[in-house]
Parts: C-alpha cells; sequence; structure tokens
C-alpha cells in the first residue's frame, strides 16, 4: 500500500472524526496485513514510524511526480486565461484546503497589500488542464503549509517557472530543494519579509525561477512508476 500523509493520525484537529476513524481503521489493518508500504517522502516515512507498529525497513520512499502538462505557458494563452478569470495583472497565489493545514488565515493576513487569489476561495478551483496557465499567471506561489505529505504544487508551480515560498517543516523542503525560499508558518514577519523580497527583488525572481526548473525535473511520473514496479517486483519475487 501507500501512504501519502497521515494527517487524520497526527493532527486530528483537521478533520472529520468520521474520516478520522477510518484512518484509525485502514493503518490498523496496514499493521497487521500489508508486506511492504511505499511513502510519498521521508516525512511520511518518519510519521508512520513514529505512529504505528511499522518498521522502517517494510517502507520504502518514492517520491511523486511532475505532470508534463506543468511548464511554462504561452504569453497569449496565459493573458487570455487571466481575462475569463478576471485576475489581475500581479497577484500571489496561495493553494486553498479543508481546515486549517494550509495556514491561510496568516496568508490573507500577510497579502493584505497584495492581489491574493487563493484556489476555491477568492476564484472557484478550475479545471485540471487550466491548473498550468493558473501557476504561470502568478507572480509567486506563497506555500505557508503546516502539514504536507509531499507537496506537489511546490513541484508544478517551480515547474511552470513560478517562484516558490514555502514552509521550512514537514516535507516541503524535500520538494522545494535550494530551489525556494523558506519561511517559519508560523512567523507572520518573516512570512512578510520574504513575501516583499521575492515581489520587489527580479533578480532573486529569476534566480529562483532557474532553480525551480533545475529542481522540478529530478520528479517525474515515469521515475515514480519504475521505482514502484521495483517494489512490488521485489515483493513477487520473494
Amino acid at each position: 500500500t501507500t501512504y501519502h500523509d497521515l494527517v487524520p493520525i497526527i493532527h486530528p484537529e483537521w478533520s472529520h472524526s468520521k474520516i478520522i476513524s477510518v484512518a484509525k481503521r485502514r493503518l490498523a489493518l496496514v499493521e497487521k496485513e500489508i508486506d511492504y508500504v511505499i511513502c510519498v517522502s521521508q516525512s511520511t516515512m518518519n510519521d508512520l514510524v513514529n505512529n504505528s507498529r511499522i518498521p522502517k525497513e517494510k517502507i520504502t520512499v518514492v517520491y511523486e511526480g511532475v505532470g508534463e502538462q506543468f511548464k511554462p505557458q504561452q504569453t497569449q494563452e496565459v493573458e487570455s486565461f487571466k481575462e475569463k478569470m478576471k485576475l489581475p495583472d500581479e497577484f500571489v497565489l496561495a493553494i486553498g484546503g479543508v481546515g486549517e493545514r494550509r495556514n491561510l488565515k496568516s496568508v490573507k493576513e500577510v497579502c493584505k497589500n497584495y492581489n491574493l487569489v487563493i484556489t476555491g476561495v477568492t476564484i472557484p478551483l478550475v479545471n485540471y488542464e487550466e491548473v498550468p496557465l493558473l501557476y504561470a499567471s502568478a507572480k509567486v506561489l506563497l506555500y505557508p503549509s503546516f502539514y504536507e505529505g509531499f507537496g506537489l504544487p511546490i513541484l508544478e508551480a517551480m515547474a511552470c517557472g513560478v517562484p516558490v515560498i514555502t514552509s521550512n517543516i514537514s516535507s516541503m523542503p524535500e520538494a522545494g530543494g535550494d530551489a525556494v525560499v523558506y519561511i517559519d508558518p508560523n512567523n507572520l514577519e518573516e512570512i512578510k519579509k520574504k513575501l516583499n523580497e521575492v515581489w520587489e527583488d527580479n533578480d532573486l525572481r529569476e534566480d529562483l525561477i532557474k532553480k525551480g526548473f533545475t529542481q522540478a525535473k529530478k520528479f517525474s511520473w515515469k521515475k515514480a512508476a519504475e521505482e514502484t514496479a521495483a517494489v512490488y517486483r521485489k515483493l513477487v519475487e520473494k
């Protein structure tokens, strides 16, 4: 089986009681019946080891990938998308979510002097095919999440040529590498300072974009599929 995160186990305050109950029952079954577990990050693996009876030697990390559609977009298509969605010329992009996990309260606070677009909050959720255009429309992705199993939006934004500011905890550094600006998600002043730096400093943004392309290329669904198949093959050949 594959574990993407342990949100209901580690942060039950962010989940419905029924989801928590299902997650606990599922974990009990995994502990009892599963021969091997794939986790999508070292962070998730550590969470599983620390919150279950599953030994570390029965777990392999297989990172998720970036879809091939996440790449720099044509300027005309971006402008048409912004016009259709009534987006401002320059804005901070944030990713919506249920509960407090995505730290949207802080996002709204630090972005009082910026145009802010939050998926599923200030704009409707866009079709998956248009997500690359949404990333490419933004000046920066602000992603100060408190917890992520992996953090796909970090990679997707970088692959589209967008600078990223994200948290220095959980799995975010595994996705971001040295290609993003890290912040303490609990430190409003630090988030404000870093957002201002990325927003105002063209050289910094260009450097982040360049590093982001390099970092995003380290992750692919082909690689994830090959590594997943290798785990299954090892089990079959036992």
